[in-house]
């Protein structure tokens, strides 16, 4: 290759004239054979040299692909090198309308029983080449997809040799991540178990085996109870500490274990069973966290009350004692895994389950607070963590001020002193929250606690109106009839906000293969997702509302006070929304 870039004016006219000079396809001796196969094995290698002086279309349209319809028992050598060259030229120099052809001969060596083995080999590379490509279109290639994976299948059974094997999974993952499954993965879910086993002390292949799996479980959007015992139990091996294979598997396990989550319809004992391995993964390392995450918050909207009372419970209470080590990233992670916590709905008899599992990082979140010297995004996640206690109960909120207050020696141990200097922060720094889904959350949390009875928040009235002021002042619009409106109240076609969302990439909501399919998963995050405040509550009703009980709580007088020491512009601002 280099010696070709180098002198590539001398070398590229001798290239396309030897290439002028060959015979048309035909069985010929073997010696001419050779010869072909050296100087097609010099313009593959060329491609991009020899990019203006070769018309490809042509040359495979009259030439590549009557190459491939040679049955002589000699010529498999110039069939598996056209397969090679179309693998290297369809990214060069191949018209997109070329490419149903292209699979159509490479289909045909692919899937002849008596072809050599090579040659298939060849023709599946070429294959998974055509299709990684800029310029692929899915639906060209759909109608091809149920004959290349039979085809594919196989060759899977037909070889022996572990790499081999390996390899051919590689491309029927492939297959299926760009094409679909297309109602062929039958028989080759039917094979996995018998070459998993097969593949007892090779641990790439099952790995490529776990891939595989999950590619197929992405393409059918469904386990098939068949084997979902066998797949469970595979899981359970491949990331279980104690499993030597662990180390070679884990990754695509969680990957795989993700993806059941998110198509299971229901948990059932062995599902909920496995969870048991989260906790023992966290405490090794944090290197699979965000993985690790994206299970955890799977199976708390699938099965709440039994993952958060069990296995999730351990895996919270291992990362509230990573924090302290934890960069920005994974900061942000675990306070939206915990913030999903207390989003979550439970059952009336566990329906503050959620905040008793974070409990140890509600407690950090407060005394962090305290300092405000955290990131904005991360200040942005722990005030909107706090609006979601306050939102689900103001007594839990100060009873966390409370045990927050205990060993903070610069504020005298005082509850009061904490909780001064914890909304003195909010109110500075609420500005600061630039998403405004979490803004109008953080906005709704100071709201609830104006009508707490606690001199502390009335000591702060004024700061406590300034913001809310702000936050109606940027979520509210006018409608077509000039009449203010909550803009993120979700109307009947919007996409309500969700807590999975957000920096720090701690959740799929835009990102991951479901939320593109109408998938169990993407279902229950769509019915979490309606239930969040930002998208289900009116904040000026809800100011409204809070500002006339907290003036049957103090009177008239008192309320009139609280008013007066607000700042006239704040009050001017308001009054356009609420009356006062």
């Amino acid at each position: 290759m280099e010696l070709f870039h180098g002198f590539r004016p001398l070398l590229a006219p001798c290239v396309v004239r030897m290439l002028g000079e060959l015979p048309p396809p035909a069985p010929a001796p073997l010696d001419q054979l050779r010869d072909k196969d050296a100087v097609y094995a010099a313009v593959g290698l060329a491609a991009f040299d020899l990019y203006d002086e070769i018309d490809f279309d042509e040359w495979f349209t009259n030439v590549l692909s009557q190459e491939l319809k040679i049955k002589d028992d000699n010529y498999r050598i110039i069939r598996r090198r056209v397969c090679l060259l179309i693998g290297q030229w369809c990214g060069v120099r191949a018209s997109p309308s070329l490419r149903p052809a292209m699979y159509a001969a490479l289909l045909e060596p692919l899937s002849s029983s008596t072809e050599d083995l090579a040659v298939k080999l060849a023709a599946a590379e070429a294959m998974r080449s055509t299709i990684d490509d800029f310029n692929f279109d899915v639906e060209q290639f759909r109608p091809f997809v149920p004959h290349v994976l039979s085809a594919l299948y196989d060759l899977l059974v037909e070889s022996e040799e572990c790499d081999t094997k390996m390899h051919v999974l590689h491309v029927i993952s492939f297959v299926m991540e760009r094409g679909g499954a297309g109602g062929a993965g039958g028989g080759l879910l039917a094979y996995l178990p018998q070459l998993w086993a097969h593949a007892d002390s090779h641990s790439m292949l099952r790995a490529a085996v776990l891939a595989n799996l999950l590619h197929l479980l992405k393409a059918t959007g469904e386990c098939a109870p068949s084997v979902r015992p066998w797949v469970l139990g595979v899981l359970n091996s491949a990331t279980c500490l104690t499993d030597p294979m662990h180390v070679y598997l884990m990754e695509d396990a969680l990957e795989l274990w993700l993806a059941i989550l998110e198509t299971s319809q229901v948990v059932d004992p062995p599902l909920l069973q496995l969870a048991e391995n989260l906790h023992p993964i966290l405490e090794q390392s944090s290197e699979h966290l965000r993985i690790v995450v994206y299970i955890m918050q799977a199976y708390t909207l699938l099965c709440p009350e039994e993952f958060l009372s069990s296995a999730g419970g351990k895996c919270m209470a291992v990362m509230e004692d990573m924090l302290s080590d934890m960069r920005t990233e994974g900061l942000l992670t675990v306070l939206k895994m915990a913030e999903i916590c207390v989003s979550i709905q439970l059952p009336e008899r566990n329906a503050f389950l959620g905040v008793k599992v974070i409990w140890p990082i509600l407690i950090r979140v407060v005394r962090a607070l305290l300092e405000g010297d955290d990131l904005a995004m991360v200040l942005s996640v722990q005030l909107c963590l706090l609006s979601r206690v306050i939102l689900l109960s103001p007594d839990l909120f100060y009873k966390c001020v409370q045990e927050a207050a205990v060993g903070q020696t610069d504020y005298e141990n005082d509850p009061v002193k904490v909780l001064d200097r914890l909304l003195q922060v909010w109110t500075e720094k609420m500005n600061l929250v630039t998403q405004v889904e979490r803004w109008k959350v953080v906005g709704l949390g100071l709201a609830a606690l104006l009508t707490t009875q606690n001199t502390t928040v009335l000591h702060r009235f004024p700061a406590v109106l300034l913001n809310l002021t702000e936050v109606l002042n940027d979520v509210m619009k006018t409608d077509d009839n000039g009449v203010y409106v909550d803009g993120l109240v979700a109307g009947p076609c919007s996409r309500p906000p969700s807590p999975l969302e957000g920096v720090g990439r701690a959740a799929r909501w835009e990102g991951g293969w479901c939320a593109t399919k109408e998938t169990p998963h993407e279902l229950r995050r769509r019915r979490l997702a309606a239930t969040h405040p930002a998208a289900s509550v009116d904040l000026r009703t809800v100011v409204h509302h809070q500002l006339e009980t907290l003036k049957g709580q103090v009177g008239p007088e008192t309320f009139e006070r609280l008013i007066l020491s607000t700042d006239q512009e704040t009050l001017q601002q308001l009054r356009e929304y609420v009356p006062l």
